[in-house]
């Protein structure tokens, strides 16, 4: 574990070259102090903690960060066999060491970054649904009863919650692409003692068939469908499945957020240090698409426990919604976490 977290470390210390920025305090056009650099072991020790909302339960919040419920009632000193009840205005901790930094440089985006954001919105809000959870958790316990890989035929997620428009959501930042008519975005499972994987389908009123969209033809819907792809691949993955979770990257400004994953954000970003994240802030991590003919190209980043950070290639046939043959791979960073599931 040591030796893997130090050489990831090296590596990104290494991966470019740029100006460290200013720790002093900083105006915007307003004249008010900058978020970040006053205050900053305050503000810091902040983001360890998250105000509960109305409505606010230990599963939703658990969803929002990214986090096992038994992980929340260990850090919040909770019984996890007694019910926890939270209000509104409550005090929740939600991280075991504050954040490394707060960045006092907004994000840099783009149309490609504000639809990975909405997404990730829309997917928190699906799974925060305590029918998804339950539905899916029952079909990855019947797939465990038949000590197997569930079969095509077997149940999807909107046969056990008789719901058709529960994972529909997850459609409505994707403003670009559709599914045809009559048709709905379900979820199947497939799973053994120990794992477990879920796919998007598509169902209609008498059958399920393979996850299909139709492009507008802008680059936006090539995005669009990577993104859906991605969805698909990440929704349910239970137990030992986990070594496969990632989460794309669009900024290094956003790292800590993005990377929020177990095993990775915290202890990566902090063995990155201060110089090495200043170096990473000059390469452009966002999304990119390319058009030729009928044929897009789109090159997005991703992070993972189990690998470091990715640069991934789809090649989208604009013309059909098809992602065409195997998502090419290149490792910009190494990073392995150690931990065996």
């Amino acid at each position: 574990m040591k030796q893997s977290v130090v050489l990831f470390a090296t590596m990104l210390a290494a991966f470019a070259e740029c100006k460290c920025a200013p720790d002093a305090d900083r105006k915007d056009e307003s004249g008010a102090t900058i978020k970040g650099t006053v205050n900053m072991d305050k503000e810091l020790e902040e983001t360890m903690y998250y105000t509960a909302q109305a409505g606010d339960t230990v599963e939703h919040i658990a969803v929002k960060f990214d986090m096992w419920v038994r992980e929340l009632y260990e850090l919040n000193n909770k019984d996890g066999k007694k019910s926890w009840k939270i209000k509104k205005g409550d005090r929740v901790r939600v991280r075991r060491e504050p954040a490394t930094y707060i960045c006092s440089e907004p994000a840099v985006t783009n149309a490609y970054t504000e639809i990975l954001w909405n997404i990730r919105e829309a997917l928190k809000e699906v799974k925060a649904n305590k029918k998804v959870d339950e539905g899916l958790m029952k079909l990855w316990d019947e797939s465990k009863k038949k000590g197997q890989f569930a079969s095509p035929a077997d149940k999807t997620l909107l046969q056990v919650v008789r719901d058709r428009d529960v994972l529909m959501p997850i459609l409505r930042p994707l403003s670009h692409i559709k599914l045809g008519k009559h048709e709905y975005l379900d979820c199947r499972v497939r799973g053994s003692r120990t794992e477990a994987f879920g796919k998007f389908v598509l169902r209609t009123e008498d059958e399920v068939k393979p996850l299909a969209v139709r492009l507008d033809g802008t680059p936006e819907s090539a995005w669009e469908r990577v993104l859906l792809k991605e969805a698909s691949e990440q929704f349910f993955l239970a137990w030992h499945a986990n070594y496969w979770k990632h989460r794309i990257v669009s900024d290094v400004r956003r790292f800590d957020d993005e990377i929020n994953i177990p095993f990775v954000g915290e202890r990566a970003w902090l063995t990155i240090g201060e110089s090495g994240r200043s170096r990473m802030m000059k390469n452009d991590f966002a999304p990119t698409v390319v058009l030729t003919g009928d044929q897009a190209t789109v090159t997005y980043y991703i992070f993972s426990a189990f690998g470091g950070l990715l640069k991934l290639t789809d090649h989208v046939d604009m013309l059909s919604g098809k992602i065409l043959g195997k998502t090419k791979t290149e490792t910009i960073v190494e990073y392995n976490c150690g931990v065996c599931y």
